[in-house]
Parts: structure tokens; C-alpha cells; sequence
């Protein structure tokens, strides 16, 4: 493998470790709108978090292969330095992966075992994020109408100035 190759699968490894530990998932499996909305299925969210574990496991594996990989002959002590970092820098991503994918496995076995108490809080919380939307509607409302309002008196106030010139 070339010093290219294997720069190009240490970037994406990273990436796709860096998003899923910071909690949010890589650019592929960005979560659509459509996910926080009522009516979207069981099956579908599912599949999301199926693909996620997968994404995790993929990771780990990769960078496990990678902290495997012996140290070209020849380096300086300040070079074998940053390849020893890099390495522990693997091992403990990989860790944190296999940790994550776990994690997920294990909320896959309970999704399955109990759908229907997950549907009903989503069902919850969907309905708490639309009485939400409903009041910022509402208050969005009464301020256009009170900026409104108060643009009418101004322009009201501007007009009878410009008159008694």
C-alpha cells in the first residue's frame, strides 16, 4: 500500500471516528429532517442505528489495523516518538469505537425487545417538538404584528411631519 493509500484511509478513519464519537454521525448518514418529524417508522430508525454500528465497527477495525502496522526502520527518535502517539492514538480510538458499536448493539437488542414502548416516546417527544414549533409560531406571530404596528404609528408620525413643511 502506498504512503498515499494509507494517508487517504487514516483520513477517513478519522473522520468517521471523530463523528461518531462526538455523538453525531458522518456526513453519509447525516439524520434527515424527516427523522424528527411524526410518522417516521420504527423500521427506518433502526436501519439508521444498524448502519451507525456498522460505520463504528468498520472504524475500530480499521484503526486496529493500522496501530498494527510495524514502524519503518530508519526513523529518528523524534519520528519513532509521533509513530508510538499515533499508535496509542489508535488503540484507544479503536477501544472507543468497539465501545460505541457495543453500546449501539446493545440499544438494537432493546429496540427490538420493546418497539412499542419506543414508538410511544417518540411519539411524546415529537408531540413536545411541535408544541414547541407551535409557541415560536405563535410568538414570532405577535412580534410581526407589534412590528407592524409600530411601523404604521412611525410612518404615521414621519407623514405628519413631511405635511407641515
Amino acid at each position: 500500500m502506498s504512503k498515499w493509500a494509507v494517508s487517504g484511509l487514516v483520513t477517513s478513519a478519522i473522520t468517521m471516528a471523530l463523528a461518531l464519537l462526538s455523538g453525531s454521525p458522518p456526513a453519509a448518514a447525516a439524520p434527515s429532517r424527516d427523522a424528527l418529524e411524526l410518522g417516521d417508522s420504527d423500521a427506518t430508525t433502526q436501519a439508521k442505528l444498524e448502519k451507525n454500528v456498522a460505520i463504528a465497527k468498520s472504524a475500530a477495525k480499521v484503526f486496529l489495523e493500522l496501530a498494527d502496522k510495524k514502524p519503518p526502520k530508519g526513523h529518528s527518535d523524534q519520528q519513532k516518538e509521533g509513530w508510538e502517539r499515533q499508535t496509542s492514538f489508535f488503540k484507544t480510538g479503536s477501544r472507543q469505537l468497539d465501545g460505541l458499536a457495543a453500546k449501539g448493539d446493545a440499544l438494537l437488542a432493546k429496540v427490538k425487545s420493546h418497539k412499542a414502548s419506543l414508538v410511544e416516546e417518540m411519539a411524546k417527544m415529537n408531540l413536545q417538538f411541535l408544541a414547541l414549533q407551535e409557541a415560536t409560531q405563535m410568538e414570532s406571530r405577535k412580534y410581526q404584528t407589534l412590528s407592524d404596528a409600530s411601523k404604521a404609528r412611525h410612518d404615521i408620525a414621519m407623514n405628519a411631519i413631511r405635511n407641515m413643511k
